[in-house]
């Protein structure tokens, strides 16, 4: 060390420091959370897990006597700390590594010729002091980086720090000696005045006050015969600061490791934190420490095992890497997850099939779309957006079979377009019911009949649901009506009435059907939930935790189905009682939708016309409306209408 004399190094053991083995404690315990794989680059550059690699094999399982975590727990210890790690192969009869077991890194060295010609010539290996030589070729060397005095070697951090481990001792030490003399740092026991004492008198009165102020004895009463004076010399616990003096060391430790003091359970972590922060240090400490080590070790690893396995000069083309697919410190948040997914969505980013995919939802192929607002225009680059495709003659008088198919498809790609604009806005008031309701369902199992009270606490969000539904049905049906008038006609010819007594009426009836709906599907999704969880003799809280995966994993997709649902339906009541209010259109004519995602069954009903009353021959008043489920849901066609 420099500016000091004194040896530390041969002071200091690591394995025996409290704050370096709390830090390589966490290390081995979080290290084997990414499992190790082989990978092999593919013809087109992408790297390819090999599933079937005796490099894993081997290291999953090592020897007869212990399994590869063992063997992984072992090394990484020893590397962190001494910064060299070592493994012994063992081979068959035809020369191939069958079995790998750990030494510990004092009783191996690396060797050389005196001449230079060679690197690492062997390893002298001295397990109960007798020299053994292993070739280079039989033993896996890990380093940390190379060691300036022995370029053979790697070199730990914490060589930087045995000043601040030796201190830490020291404290340790030196709190338990005070409390082996009754907490006190020394006495000074001397005769009153000017008394003597004899040597062995003296002796005898040292050994007296020993005997009754340690071990079991500290604190009991302490009687002199003669008038004595005790007093005690050097500093007190509290004097010398000892915790403010050990968070040095604490600091600097974790610092040099990777470990933040918080994550290792250090104090000089803990004193400063409210556990708020504790998954952004655990962040932090995996990729400041255990993402480094993983990849130092994997390159390593590479070199000297799997090259047995490999041809040499295709090694290029393979990596050993760790998996950091399915470790949970390193996912993103769900929530902010889910969050920023739905917000791509309604801004037209990313596709709706996209989103179910990045959120793990099952994926509808129907969805493959983007969502973009009825008050977005799409503009070709070198456009300026201000111009407007409309038809190129406006009839007045609309009549069946009077729109051309470039009108067609403009009409309905509009209607489509505004109705994808209102299922973000649907989604976003719906989607914040099926939190509520989980919270209410969680709190409801922990009183006793748990399907029963499910069922009571979904039922008590009734009023809410139809709430909701009711101002969103509203909002859609007034849109989507207003929107027909002028559509129909080429021209504003009416106006469309929202809160007329029929519309508020199946205003009502339509939100009261839906949340009886709603509710019933969800109560029989939770009670299949709770029924499978007691047949599996869950416990209270452990069914909580699949009620909170089951809510993450189905919410977002189920607003979504409701949101499409309420949208297609409001839309096209809106868009049919316009037409019947404004006295002019005699019939509705379908028009399905202009692309290649179309119902069979829906492909025959092109054109197909009925009176404004009337019902098409799939059973529904207008897509969506009525009808069978299966002729209902996800439908995207539209109603035309005219005059004759």
């Amino acid at each position: 060390m420099p500016r000091t004399s004194f040896n530390y190094a041969r002071e200091v053991d690591g394995w025996q420091s409290s704050i370096i083995m709390a830090c390589i404690g966490w290390i081995q315990r979080t290290f084997p959370e990414a499992p190790l794989m082989v990978q092999k680059r593919d013809a087109d550059g992408e790297w390819i897990e090999v599933l079937d690699s005796p490099l894993v094999q081997l290291l999953d399982n090592p020897n007869p006597f212990y399994d590869g975590l063992l063997l992984q727990s072992a090394f990484i210890a020893d590397l962190t700390i001494s910064g060299n790690a070592y493994l012994l192969k063992v081979r068959s009869g035809a020369g191939r590594t069958v079995q790998l077991w750990w030494t510990p890194s004092s009783l191996i060295e690396p060797k050389w010729p005196s001449s230079g010609t060679e690197f690492i010539s062997h390893y002298e290996y001295t397990p109960g002091g007798q020299q053994v030589k292993i070739d280079s070729l039989d033993v896996v060397h890990y380093r940390l980086g190379i060691d300036p005095n022995n370029l053979r070697k790697g070199r730990s951090p914490l060589q930087a720090l045995l000043r601040e481990v030796f201190t830490d001792d020291e404290a340790a030490n030196m709190t338990a000696t005070l409390l082996r003399n009754m907490g006190v740092p020394g006495l000074l026991i001397s005769p009153e005045k000017d008394a003597t004492i004899s040597p062995q008198d003296a002796d005898a009165v040292k050994e007296y006050v020993r005997e009754r102020t340690t071990g079991d004895r500290r604190g009991q009463p302490l009687v002199i015969g003669s008038a004595t004076k005790v007093e005690s010399f050097g500093f007190n616990p509290q004097q010398m600061d000892l915790k403010q003096l050990r968070r040095i060391p604490e600091e600097r430790i974790s610092a040099v490791l990777g470990v933040p003091a918080i994550v290792a359970g250090l104090g000089a972590g803990l004193d400063r934190s409210t556990f708020s922060n504790m998954a952004e240090a655990r962040e932090m400490a995996y990729e400041s420490g255990i993402i480094p080590l993983q990849r130092i070790t994997g390159s390593q690893t590479k070199h000297q095992l799997l090259s047995e396995f490999v041809d040499a000069e295709d090694l290029v083309n393979w990596r050993v890497v760790y998996d950091l697919s399915e470790i949970r410190v390193l996912q993103e948040d769900e929530d902010k997850l889910s969050l920023r997914t739905i917000a791509q969505v309604n801004g037209g980013i990313c596709k709706v099939t996209d989103a179910q995919r990045i959120l793990g939802l099952p994926e509808d192929d129907s969805q493959d779309f983007y969502l973009r607002g009825f008050n977005m225009l799409s503009v070709r680059s070198g456009e300026t957006g201000n111009e407007i495709l409309v038809p190129q003659e406006e009839p007045k008088q609309l009549k069946s079979g009077d729109w051309s198919e470039e009108m067609k498809t403009l009409y309905w790609k509009r209607i489509d377009r505004e109705r994808l604009g209102w299922w973000g806005l649907a989604f976003q008031k719906v989607e914040p019911l099926y939190y509520d309701e989980q919270k209410a369902v969680e709190k409801a199992i922990k009183k006793g009949d748990m399907v029963g009270n499910a069922e009571k606490a979904i039922d008590s969000l009734s009023d809410k649901w139809t709430e909701v539904l009711e101002k969103l049905t509203f909002a859609i049906v007034e849109h989507f009506g207003k929107e027909i008038a002028p559509e129909t006609m080429g021209k504003q010819a009416w106006s469309f009435d929202p809160t007329h007594e029929l519309v508020r009426a199946w205003i009502v009836n339509h939100a009261a059907e839906s949340v009886k709906t709603i509710l019933a599907t969800n109560l029989e999704d939770v009670r299949k939930v709770l029924l499978a969880s007691t047949d599996e003799g869950l416990t209270v809280p452990q069914i909580g935790r699949k009620l909170r995966e089951f809510y993450s994993d189905r919410s977002s997709f189920k607003a979504m189905r409701v949101a499409r649902t309420e949208v297609t339906q409001s839309a096209s009541f809106g868009s049919l009682e316009s037409a019947k209010q404004g006295g002019v259109m005699r019939k509705k004519i379908w028009l399905t939708s202009r692309d290649d995602r179309v119902r069979i069954d829906h492909l025959d009903m092109e054109g197909e016309e009925v009176e404004l009353d009337g019902t098409f021959s799939n059973g529904c008043e207008a897509p969506g409306l009525g009808g069978d489920s299966s002729q209902v849901i996800n439908c995207r066609c539209v109603l035309q209408y005219t005059t004759g």
